[in-house]
């Protein structure tokens, strides 16, 4: 007990001094709780702070325990945890996956541009679209060897198909002796003056590729931008021909 617990008595009497007899008995009896209050207060708050220095030297000795565990000798040095390996996700979360995910088109615009580099072009322009879960990849680039800027598109997908490809009822289409079918235009008109040339081939097994050369940035929304398209039929042809190109493993939806 402090010093103010001593005093607070005589204080409280001064204070009430020529009061009522019921008056004083009903001040003493007030101190007297509120020092028995104050009594349980200091020995609560004692026994708490006891309790932390208790669990303190728990977590201590604890942790002498498990170094000692892993060697005696071995002095306990300040510095970064050591690495453990990953454990699995808690049950019910996902693990996380480490992959990537595959840029839109897949591989087709690295190969594009692969197939159209050549000394005194640039490209510029570049687009991807589509993906394994669609079936089909697909890429664009704008394609200038100093004649003036021209579009490439391509267009690479798997199909399932009823039978052998065939040319019936389709105009322009060729049968070639591989079995698969080919069909092309040259010079065909689309809008505001833009012209195109464009190969489809399609394989027995379901493989198909287009490409098509506008003589202007785009298909649509778009003016020429040099007489005719930078690649012929023929060339065109080549380039569907190319080992490079990659085909979704599964068919288009």
């Amino acid at each position: 007990m402090n010093k103010l617990d001593d005093q607070l008595p005589e204080l409280m009497t001064r204070a009430t001094d020529g009061l009522e007899p019921e008056s004083v008995d009903l001040v003493e009896r007030s101190v007297a709780q509120g020092v028995r209050l104050r009594r349980r207060r200091s020995a609560a708050a004692g026994v708490a702070a006891g309790g932390a220095v208790l669990v303190t030297m728990g977590l201590v000795v604890a942790g002498v325990q498990h170094f000692d565990q892993r060697g005696g000798s071995q002095p306990l040095v300040a510095g970064p945890p050591v690495a453990s390996k990953p454990t699995s996700a808690p049950s019910g979360l996902p693990s996380a996956d480490p992959t990537k995910k595959p840029k839109p088109g897949g591989p087709t615009l690295k190969t594009l541009q692969s197939l159209l580099k050549g000394p005194g072009r640039t490209l510029s322009a570049p687009a991807s679209w589509g993906g394994e879960d669609e079936g089909f990849f697909a890429a664009s680039t704008v394609v200038d060897d100093g004649k003036g800027k021209s579009q490439v598109q391509v267009l690479t997908q798997r199909m399932l198909l009823p039978g052998p490809p065939t040319c019936k009822d389709v105009p322009g289409c060729t049968k070639r002796p591989d079995g698969s079918t080919i069909r092309s235009q040259q010079l065909g008109h689309e809008r505001d003056g833009v012209l195109s040339n464009f190969v489809e081939i399609t394989w027995k097994d379901g493989r198909f590729i287009g490409l098509t050369s506008y003589n202007a940035v785009s298909e649509k929304d778009s003016k020429p931008t040099r007489a005719k398209p930078f690649l012929t039929v023929a060339q065109l042809t080549e380039l569907a021909g190319s080992k490079q190109w990659k085909y979704p493993a599964q068919a288009s939806k």
